[in-house]
């Protein structure tokens, strides 16, 4: 007989009633559709997921939010990820011989809140309306309750070994609430590969075996490095056209003679400058037009060209641009300059080979101020020499320090974690960015009166988290070992 024809026969009896309280679980209800073909979205050790519980689990987590495509791909995915990763568990459940009774299910079920009255007693009335109201079947609801305990059961199996001893929880208490100050030195490659000693010979001979290594460089940096466009320094003289009619804007023809006006006057000899404060709409006009030095490329084209047919001293005629209708002063013209190969192919070879000496030279110098340090305070005289600089930092949690700019480097957290005395770190770390030279300057640590207070509340707190992180990782580890193909993709998990 199914479970819920048992607790409606007996629900009020005094042995159903001693039942209640073991277990309480709050379930979220899906409403059940029309008959559909299902599609697969995933395969796990041959075993498949439909898409019917992906799209149940949409509708009771959207809901009627409104989700942009990335957010709706995003939830998608989470749901996917659940979805296979609840198969595994049951598959290890099935292992593991576990099994989930009539009589767990039962209890579950007249636990639930949704199915009791205003004295918090099990109702049959509301759960039969809570039921129709959701269009769950008896069957239905009964199988999805029992799988939902068995996940619940096969989680606890696992995670039952778990512990926390009064050892890590009081290591866990002291790098959290300790802080501590430092000061640090980046030795920054940018910074030291001018400093690598590179000999005369050495790049001799680079450029003999190794020429054409060289001149690839030569050519990738050219435009960027070795080349630099012609540069003009001007003024202007601007009526805008990119106006709106509320804003007062003129007809361009109207304002083209204008302009003409004023170009003529600019010709005959009237002051640029004075010019372009009476007249000019450009925000430049209180300095009399002046743009400064700019480089060609940064210009507009056909403002450019103009400027160049009119050479230095030259006034040009007028031009149009997106924001409107100018002319130009064009006050200077620098020619375009090239370094050509012969000249910079030395400075090339020289860091090439800096560049593959860089990591050896780093750490010798790291070794070297490390020696100095440790005497007693930062060689400032050798770091000055070599462009670098002490900064301090702190007071920080050492699970998270704040050496800002130093980059990432989990050997230093780990060090930091490890809650050392004052003094110089003995090892260079490298960052994400750099090596990092640290001296602690000061720590404090809290005491263990402050640890025996919040004892009882940290090790629910970290037994949570340690079970819960062992979960994880045992979930993953599974994942890898199995065999999942996966049939659908969200559009933006799947990179369309």
């Amino acid at each position: 007989m199914p479970v819920m024809e048992n607790i409606r026969q007996g629900a009020n009896s005094p042995i159903m009633k001693l039942l209640f309280g073991a277990i309480v679980i709050v379930f979220v209800f899906w409403g059940i559709g029309g008959q559909r073909q299902t599609q697969t979205i995933a395969t796990v050790n041959g075993t498949r997921i439909t898409d019917t519980p992906l799209q149940k689990e949409m509708r009771s987590r959207a809901g009627r939010m409104s989700l942009t495509e990335p957010q709706r791909a995003a939830l998608e995915e989470d749901i996917i990820v659940q979805l296979i990763r609840e198969e595994l568990l049951l598959e290890e459940a099935s292992r593991m011989d576990l099994h989930v009774s009539d009589y767990e299910v039962a209890v579950a079920i007249m636990d639930d809140p949704s199915f009791h009255d205003t004295e918090g007693v099990f109702s049959k009335k509301l759960m039969d309306q809570a039921l129709q109201m959701n269009g769950w079947r008896e069957d239905r609801f009964e199988a999805d309750l029992r799988r939902r305990i068995l996940l619940s059961k096969a989680q606890q199996a696992v995670i039952f070994g778990v512990s926390v001893t009064d050892a890590e929880l009081k290591q866990k208490f002291m790098t959290e609430q300790t802080t501590m100050s430092a000061r640090w030195v980046m030795l920054s490659p940018d910074l030291l590969k001018d400093d690598v000693p590179v000999s005369d010979d050495a790049i001799e001979a680079v450029l003999a075996t190794e020429e054409g290594k060289v001149k690839s460089r030569y050519e990738a940096e050219k435009a960027r490095r070795w080349s630099q466009p012609r540069k003009i320094q001007y003024a202007t003289i601007l009526l805008r056209t990119d106006l709106t009619e509320d804003q007062g804007q003129v007809p361009e023809d109207q304002l083209r003679t204008r302009l003409q006006g004023i170009l003529a006057e600019a010709r005959a000899g009237v002051d640029f400058a004075s010019l372009a404060r009476q007249y000019s709409e450009d925000l430049t006009a209180a300095r009399g037009g002046e743009q400064g030095m700019r480089r060609e490329d940064q210009i507009d084209a056909n403002l450019a060209k103009a400027m160049v047919d009119a050479g230095k001293g030259g006034i040009t005629d007028i031009v149009s641009t997106p924001r409107g209708l100018l002319f130009a002063s064009v006050q200077e013209l620098k020619d375009a300059e090239e370094t050509s190969f012969d000249d910079a192919k030395r400075t090339i070879a020289r860091e090439i080979i800096a560049e593959g000496e860089l990591a050896a030279f780093t750490t010798q110098i790291a070794t070297e101020l490390l020696e100095g340090w440790s005497a007693g305070a930062p060689p400032t005289e050798r770091l000055a020499s070599l462009g670098l600089r002490v900064q301090d930092a702190g007071p920080f949690s050492p699970t998270q320090p704040k050496l800002v700019g130093a980059g990432s480097s989990p050997a230093l957290t780990a060090a930091l974690t490890a809650l050392p005395d004052p003094g110089v770190l003995g090892t260079p770390f490298t960052t994400s960015v750099g090596t990092v030279l640290v001296e602690v300057t000061s720590v404090e640590k809290p005491d263990d009166a402050q640890f025996e207070i919040i004892k009882p509340m940290l090790k629910g707190q970290a037994l949570n988290s340690k079970r819960q992180g062992f979960f994880l990782a045992w979930l993953d580890d599974l994942s890898q070992r199995a065999k999942i193909e996966r049939h659908y993709m969200p559009l933006e998990a799947s990179g369309i």
